[in-house]
């Protein structure tokens, strides 16, 4: 009877998932129809500049060399950067970003001042822009013209002196910054010209200290190669306009030479340009995402019906998709600024990934599947909001680098904390099957597949509470090192050590005895809580040196913790908060642990008390 239950189970599973998939297929299939058609003109236009611009010759003007958010970059990272920060969508109209970008640098001819270009998401912004939901998207014209949004921008300056700027307010800000930027060509973007040696030779060298092309007579540099790219630039308009590409390579050639006499050692390698072009074609952490969904489908697969084969393949799936995250860092870390969890895109994607690797490895040595198919879920979870909200978690290499990134803890200590939050995360994950399966189907957790489900979830608060104490002792280190303290009280701190005590209050009365499977699924789900306002809590309402909150204006705890940015942390909260109340009350009413108090058996392999 179990086993078809079981199977069953699965049929079922499978059904809802291939009608899930349908659906949003459908769906997507729709709106895309219905865009495509709005966008035809735009479609058919950029299709001829496609047919105009050679291949070779769009590879050699992708591979000039610029300097960008504080990193030299090829051109092609740049204008993938800034037609995703533009849009809103990695390409547009079915352009390839560089070809696009270039034109809008170049081509004056163009109706720029009503492409719909500008990703615009907000509904109130939309109403004062008139763009409909099913664009999106609002041109140069749209946004010069709105006498609604103008206002909205002295009510955001307003907003931004007191703290409270809202996503409405920095859409506004952004649509202005972007579109100043669209109306003047990037004019202030095309930083070719490299620091002069008497820059260099400073007390102080900034390396970041680059220039546009028209500053080259006040820069100091050698009037003759100062002048030979002036002249080389020139001609890579002109040809541009032309569309001659062999002119545009020419002088794309002319201009690199020229930089390179200025100043050799501070251009990427060929072989640094070409990998870094090669990992935005790949775009690894994208690809990682669907890889780790289908980690979860066959993990999920493989518990239904208990097959091997497809525990097997989600283990290999899920390993694969880790090894394509791993080269996406190493490439991130070597062409960046040390290890690539600097900000918070990347320490979003780092604990996708070693929440795939810590449950790859405890599934191949356990013969289970349990961790594996929640990590993949939460992975996918996880890669999917930060590759779809390109205006809260830039993913551009480089930018802005973490406050003491160059120290040597930060590239040990963030690691470690990351991996612990990444058990974390799995483990609430598994609470969300495994509160309600205890509630309403098995109080004593004497199946199979719950004291799995359980065992699973032990072994993963065990490993993340073990390297979350690690992380806590490498951060007073750097602490020390760094401030001069090992220990300070500061929020983020504090709350780190909340969360540790937390789960060794978990992990102990696992060993103990005292948890049984409803406890265990009930801390683990509060777990989640816990672990949200550390992760982001502290970062966005309480003002400490780990902290932005409160990092401008007046604005205290109270308005950070009403402000609609932060709207979708109150509301998880609250929600989670619910359903752990709830199902208390649903435990303690439907008769407890009176129900059925389970056996207590202590597990030989890893000490996990389980229920027997």
């Amino acid at each position: 009877m179990a086993n078809r239950n079981k199977l069953y189970f699965g049929l079922g599973v499978f059904a809802l998932v291939l009608m899930v998939v349908l659906l949003i297929s459908v769906m997507g299939h729709y709106e895309r129809s219905k865009r495509g058609e709005r966008e035809q003109t735009y479609r058919d236009r950029f299709a001829q500049l496609e047919e105009q611009i050679a291949a070779e010759t769009l590879d050699a003007l992708e591979r000039l060399p610029m300097m960008y958010k504080e990193r030299v970059q090829p051109f092609d990272s740049v204008a993938r950067s800034k037609i995703r920060e533009i849009t809103g969508r990695r390409a547009v109209f079915g352009v390839e970003p560089s070809l696009l970008f270039a034109s809008m640098i170049f081509d004056d001819d163009f109706d720029w001042d009503t492409t719909p270009l500008f990703f615009v998401e907000v509904k109130r912004n939309k109403e004062w822009l008139g763009v409909e939901n099913i664009d999106s998207r609002a041109s140069l014209g749209q946004i010069r013209n709105s006498q609604k949004l103008m206002a909205g921008l002295n009510e955001a300056r307003d907003n931004s002196q007191k703290g409270l700027v809202s996503v409405a307010d920095n859409e506004v800000f952004r649509l202005f910054g972007e579109s100043h930027q669209a109306q003047q060509r990037f004019a202030d973007l095309l930083l070719f010209v490299p620091p002069s040696p008497d820059q260099l030779r400073s007390e102080t060298p900034d390396f970041q200290d680059w220039h546009l092309v028209d500053e080259l007579a006040t820069t100091g540099h050698d009037p003759a190669k100062a002048k030979k790219l002036k002249d080389a630039f020139k001609a890579l308009k002109k040809s541009w306009t032309a569309r001659d590409n062999e002119a545009i390579v020419a002088a794309v050639g002319e201009m690199k030479g020229a930089m390179t006499e200025m100043g050799a050692k501070l251009l990427p390698s060929d072989d640094d340009v070409a990998l870094e072009i090669k990992f935005n074609q790949v775009k690894p952490f994208n690809y990682a995402s669907w890889l780790f969904f289908a980690t979860a489908v066959f993990g999920l697969f493989s518990l239904a019906f208990s097959m091997r084969a497809l525990r097997g393949l989600a283990l290999g799936v899920g390993t694969l998709g880790f090894a394509l995250m791993g080269w996406g860092f190493y490439v991130r870390t070597s062409l960046g600024f040390g290890v690539s969890i600097t900000n918070l895109y990347e320490s979003m994607v780092a604990v996708a990934a070693l929440g795939m690797l810590v449950a790859v490895v405890v599934d191949f040595f356990r013969g289970s599947a349990w961790t594996t198919t929640f990590a993949g879920l939460g992975s996918f979870v996880v890669l999917q909001v930060v590759d779809l909200n390109s205006v809260k978690f830039s993913d551009g290499i480089g930018g802005t680098i973490a406050v003491l990134a160059n120290n040597i803890w930060v590239h040990i200590h963030v690691p470690i904390v990351m991996l612990a939050y990444a058990c974390y995360f799995i483990a609430f994950l598994m609470a969300i099957v495994g509160l309600p399966w205890v509630l309403a189907a098995d109080r004593k957790g004497s199946s199979p597949d719950l004291k799995g489900l359980l065992k699973s979830s032990a072994i993963s608060i065990n490993i993340g509470t073990a390297f979350m104490f690690a992380g806590l002792i490498l951060g007073g280190i750097w602490a020390y090192d760094s401030w001069g303290r090992f220990w300070g009280w500061d929020p983020k701190e504090t709350w780190a050590l909340i969360l540790f005590l937390f789960y060794m209050v978990v992990v102990h009365g696992r060993f103990t005895k005292w948890l049984n499977p409803f406890w265990t699924f009930w801390m683990l789900f509060l777990g989640g809580n816990v672990l949200l306002w550390t992760y982001y809590g502290t970062n966005e309402l309480l003002s400490g040196l780990h902290s932005y909150a409160n990092s401008a204006g007046e604005a205290g705890f109270w308005d950070n913790f009403v402000h609609e940015r932060n709207r979708w942390f109150v509301w998880s909260t609250i929600i989670m908060g619910v359903i752990s109340l709830g199902s208390l009350a649903w435990y303690v009413a439907t008769g407890g642990a009176a129900t059925g108090a389970p056996e207590k058996v202590a597990d030989r392999n890893d000490g996990v008390v389980e229920p027997g």
